[in-house]
């Protein structure tokens, strides 16, 4: 019994996990120095995107129109946002406010602004001065902004261990609160159901051997005093 429930647990967890979480490896250094290039990310999926969240979505930016590319940036504007560059600092502006970001690298002097449309996000990757993203479409339809209906993500860890990959508190701190709470995107539930059940699958095999041998054993022995 044992050994049933430590496996429906592992494998209803290990079912969650596919079905709410994605793997990906990144391709290039745009998001340096919080994800390196080639590192591996967790995705998880469904959830509502928020300022200074990453995320990875698709859109057919310089690759042949291929709208199946998938990229990663972080959002640095939603919907009806005016996003600016930049304050004295270098520090990008959204709706007047500037936004102190620690984990930016080489920080842009190009000027400009832009208005996000309704229903996107408009996107910037950490390595502002190694970036293809938002920035370089402010002259196409959708000046840039990514439809929400294109994210498959945001990102919750990264690296060969998955080290947690936290929400940043720069935009709060700027007074650009967020719509939803961005507490609690690692979702344990599913990993804990699976390891879990493998930790009672395991325990049940190691009850379990000794238990057939010793019922082998008697069974010798009646057979012996016969």
């Amino acid at each position: 019994m044992v050994i049933v429930i430590g496996l429906v647990m592992a494998v209803g967890g290990l079912v969650v996990m596919l079905s709410d979480y994605a793997r990906y490896i990144v391709p290039s250094g745009a998001m340096s120095p919080t994800i390196g290039a080639e590192e591996r990310v967790l995705v998880r999926k469904g959830v509502e995107v928020e300022r200074g969240d990453i995320a990875v979505f698709r859109a057919a930016w310089s690759q042949g129109n291929r709208a199946d590319v998938l990229w990663i940036k972080r959002i640095i504007g939603v919907g009806g946002d005016t996003v600016t560059c930049c304050d004295e600092d270098g520090n990008v502006q959204v709706n007047g406010k500037s936004v102190r970001e620690p984990y930016v690298a080489n920080r842009p002097q190009r000027e400009f602004t832009a208005t996000v449309p309704d229903g996107t996000v408009f996107v910037m990757g950490d390595n502002r001065t190694n970036s293809s993203d938002s920035r370089l479409r402010l002259d196409e339809p959708d000046r840039g902004g990514i439809p929400q209906s294109d994210i498959e993500g945001v990102v919750v860890a990264a690296g060969a261990d998955y080290r947690e990959v936290h929400s940043t508190t720069a935009f709060t701190d700027a007074g650009l609160p967020n719509r939803t709470d961005r507490a609690g995107l690692v979702n344990v539930t599913p990993f804990a159901a699976t390891g879990g059940g493998l930790l009672l699958t395991l325990a049940g095999l190691l009850w379990l051997v000794p238990a057939l041998f010793w019922l082998r054993r008697k069974r010798t022995q009646a057979r012996a005093s016969r």
